[in-house]
């Protein structure tokens, strides 16, 4: 069961990142209620986060907010530094909703958590997310993120790193870096593979 529930929330997981939300959605409902059925709660937090970020992209943000809400409450009592995960997911719900100061202070809690918990996975989107959150607030912090989270080449995320840099050099005048950013980043996304 355990296994079962492993592969479908790695399946839904992969589905997701290539913008297969509906399909991502029925293999993550399934292994949440496989978690559920083997009270292996560390698996239900991840099915529920995975879920939630298909919800996001989807744009059913209470659904999202409220596996988020679950996932957060069995990674504070059973894997402290998993909580990373679905707080950057909430700072998207928070940037959807136009709350700016909650969605900074969501990636800038999960950015810490991560960077103590050496999660470099979790850390380059809670980068990417504090960047976008500072943006028209603080535009040299959104540069410091960025560009962080653009040091960590390795990640999946590497490419909307790159977008979110772009979009810093853009609003900070340096429309030519803009641009190098944007071709680099659709250059990885097709060797990659990442449609989304």
């Amino acid at each position: 069961l355990l296994q079962l529930v492993r592969i479908r929330c790695n399946n839904g997981s992969h589905l997701a990142e290539d913008g297969e939300y509906a399909k991502a959605l029925t293999e993550l409902d399934v292994a949440t209620r496989l978690a559920d059925l083997g009270g292996y709660g560390m698996f239900r937090g991840l099915c529920l986060t995975n879920r939630a970020e298909a919800l996001v992209a989807t744009g059913r943000l209470d659904e999202a907010a409220a596996d988020l809400d679950a996932a957060r409450s069995i990674f504070q009592q059973v894997a402290p530094s998993m909580d990373c995960y679905p707080l950057t997911l909430l700072g998207e719900i928070y940037m959807a909703r136009g709350d700016r100061s909650l969605a900074v202070a969501a990636f800038a809690r999960a950015v810490a958590i991560a960077t103590a918990a050496v999660e470099v996975q979790a850390l380059v989107p809670a980068l990417t997310g504090l960047a976008w959150a500072q943006l028209d607030d603080d535009p040299s912090a959104a540069l410091e993120a960025a560009t962080a989270a653009v040091g960590h080449e390795a990640t999946v995320h590497h490419a909307k790193a790159l977008i979110a840099l772009g979009w810093v050099r853009t609003v900070t005048g340096d429309r030519g870096g803009a641009v190098e950013l944007a071709e680099r980043a659709g250059q990885l996304a097709r060797e990659r593979g990442d449609h989304v």
